[in-house]
């Protein structure tokens, strides 16, 4: 079976799957990009097997990802978008290495893969974004993994999750997404030299990236090879080494990019020119990964198709995805590869040889063995229109509900992300109600318009365009008509918003953070702590939930306890205004003096222009009579206050 292997892997090896998120294959130098500043996955290409026409099943980030560690098609797993869950019992790579023996461990960058979706399944540990980031970078989550792996003892499973090609791209001079490429390459690279040289290591991505082929600015929508197509690198102890690969010029590509937008992206086509210790030809599929990791490990695990070491791994790739449908009312598609050829469906179906038409842009015959495939992998399954989206999602871009557009309208979504990038809630309002005027039912405009209205404090404006009969309720939308009617004072409206979304999305915490609020605005102590510890129950370690126990035990003084919730919130990544001050003084009034100086010098660093975070720790320090310290921090306070009687008095007494 291992037939490019030149001795036998040693018994129960250590395992790891590395996955870049949203990472084109040829946008890495390995696959030819002589643009790419990728040294660290370059070098590790010259060691490894490149898989020069790797397919991914989706396009998107949570479906992807659910096939390569179940080794099934979408159908099979369950989460068909983002905004879905995987249905278990599928078997995961991860649980039956568990079962037989290994460590297993996840590190990952979103929270787009967030343990509520299922994917965390079989993981012993598993290390998400936690607080009130919905992603973080690279260089954190691999300095997680590389702890979690120092202590502990072989055999391993790991897999770490990087999130910074995904847009929003920084702002830098030159190409933003190779520079975010590059970051996450920069992240790989004290991993990429701790791992073993006996461990077996995959560095793949979900999917890649359109960058407007065929009008698609990021991914989702359509599965052409801008889209679907990844690199998969595989190094294993005892690979023979094979002849170059012959390189393939760079042809031409069906850009469609907007005047006047992301002019630093450098679109120009690339060579297909793979440079590795050895190139394997033909299309392959991501659901390969975990079958191809079990068989090295010599544990069963049945999936869709053969080991990537079988000497023919090349089989009928597919992907689909639903996110069209879920989002703006359109089809869901799918797309079967063999070899060169690709079939595209179920809506007007087409075929293209990639051989002959690289750029995708003739639509030949559709083949009716091909068309046969997808049918039976799920391909005219009915798209389930799921308005579960949290907040987290739309911070990182998946928010569906989004609306009805007619079918492949790239224009008006590329007006749409127009007025999205837009910073001045004035211009930005201006292009969501001219969008409006021409697609009335396009919700995700409809909320735009909303948040750009509060933005400029027309609170009851913003909540009146949220009541828009014609945008579906989804629990974000619910959530901010919440805590609009919250801040006009609508305690009632707030509190019905509240336990409805308690009602249909019980494993969100936004219903419950979303009481907590009211119940503390209405002095309600002891029905804000219980609103907390239920959200709790449900979100374990939700921040903003571990904050609102801990001012609740703090109002009804019980310090001990306010303080260990405290602390946990400070913990998950609460970044709650008032956060420290509590701590410190809580440990203040305990005589901790050190670590109320601790607290206070937290609070000063995160919040300079907050006069108390000066002015609470001079008052301590001078009360327990040490002059030295109080006074510059005295004087801190009054430059930013002006007055302020205790100030002028330590000042007075501490010349």
């Amino acid at each position: 079976m291992l037939w490019l292997l030149a001795c036998t892997p040693p018994p129960k090896p250590d395992l790891v799957l590395i996955t870049v998120d949203t990472l084109r294959a040829d946008r890495v130098g390995a696959y030819g990009d002589s643009l790419a500043q990728t040294p660290n996955i370059d070098a590790f290409a010259q060691t490894a097997l490149l898989f020069r026409d790797a397919v991914s099943a989706a396009p998107t980030t949570l479906p992807s990802h659910a096939s390569l560690l179940t080794g099934q098609w979408p159908r099979g797993h369950g989460a068909r978008d983002n905004t879905l869950s995987l249905t278990m019992p599928a078997q995961s790579l991860a649980g039956q290495l568990a079962l037989n023996g290994w460590a297993t461990g996840g590190f990952v960058s979103a929270a787009v893969l967030a343990p509520s979706t299922g994917i965390s399944a079989g993981f012993q540990v598993y290390d998400a974004p936690i607080g009130e980031d919905a992603e973080r970078s690279g260089e954190k989550t691999v300095a997680a993994a590389m702890e979690w792996w120092a202590r502990t003892p072989s055999p391993r499973f790991l897999w770490v999750h990087l999130y910074d090609p995904h847009r929003p791209w920084p702002a830098v001079t030159g190409d933003p997404y190779r520079a975010e490429v590059t970051t996450a390459d920069r992240a790989l690279g004290p991993l990429l030299a701790m791992l073993p040289a006996d461990a077996a290591v995959v560095i793949t991505a979900d999917h890649g990236e359109s960058l407007w082929e065929h009008g698609e600015r990021d991914h989702g929508l359509l599965l052409h090879r801008a889209a679907t197509r990844v690199p998969l690198l595989l190094r294993v102890p005892g690979l023979d080494a094979g002849p170059a690969a012959a390189p393939e010029p760079a042809g031409e590509l069906d850009i469609q990019r907007p005047s006047g937008v992301d002019n630093g992206l450098n679109l120009d086509p690339v060579p297909d020119a793979p440079r590795a210790l050895r190139v394997v030809e033909g299309a392959v599929s991501l659901v390969q990964v975990p079958v191809t990791l079990a068989a090295l490990a010599g544990i069963p695990f049945s999936g869709e198709g053969p080991g990537l070491l079988e000497k023919s791994p090349q089989m009928v790739a597919y992907a689909e995805t639903w996110y069209p449908a879920v989002a703006f009312g359109w089809s869901q598609r799918c797309m079967v590869q063999q070899q060169q050829q690709r079939w595209y469906g179920p809506l007007h179906p087409f075929g293209t040889d990639l051989s002959a038409d690289p750029a995708e842009r003739l639509q030949g015959a559709a083949s009716p063995p091909l068309s046969t495939i997808a049918m039976q992998r799920g391909c005219e399954d009915s798209p389930v229109l799921s308005y579960s989206n949290t907040e987290k999602l739309r911070m990182l871009g998946y928010m569906e509900g989004a609306g009805e557009l007619p079918e492949g309208d790239f224009s008006a979504l590329a007006r749409l992300y127009a007025a999205e990038a837009e910073g001045d809630p004035a211009k930005a309002e201006l292009l969501y109600r001219a969008l409006l005027q021409e697609q009335p039912r396009l919700w995700r405009a409809w909320d735009g318009l909303a948040v750009v209205v509060a933005a400029q404090g027309r609170y009851s404006e913003a909540l009146e365009l949220l009541k828009n009969p014609e945008i579906p309720v989804t629990s974000g939308l619910l959530a901010q008509r919440g805590r609009l009617a919250l801040g006009l004072g609508h305690s009632e409206e707030a509190l019905q918003i509240a336990q409805q979304l308690q009602k249909e999305q019980p494993r969100s915490p936004e219903g419950y953070q979303l009481e907590v609020l009211l119940r503390l605005q209405q002095e309600e102590i002891a029905a804000m702590e219980a609103a907390a510890l239920r959200g709790l129950a449900v979100a374990p370690g939700d921040p903003r939930l571990l904050y609102g126990l801990g001012l609740a035990r703090l109002r009804q003084r019980r310090d001990a306890e306010a303080l260990e919730s405290l602390l946990a919130a400070q913990k998950a990544g609460s970044d709650a205004d008032q956060l420290e001050m509590y701590i410190g003084s809580i440990h203040e009034r305990a005589g901790r003096l050190n670590e109320a100086l601790a607290a206070y010098s937290r609070w000063r660093d995160r919040r300079p222009a907050d006069s108390r975070a000066w002015a609470a720790p001079a008052w301590m320090l001078y009360q327990n009579g040490n002059c030295v310290d109080a006074r510059p921090l005295a004087q801190g306070a009054l430059q930013i206050q002006g007055t302020d009687a205790r100030m002028s008095d330590i000042l007075a007494h501490c010349p």
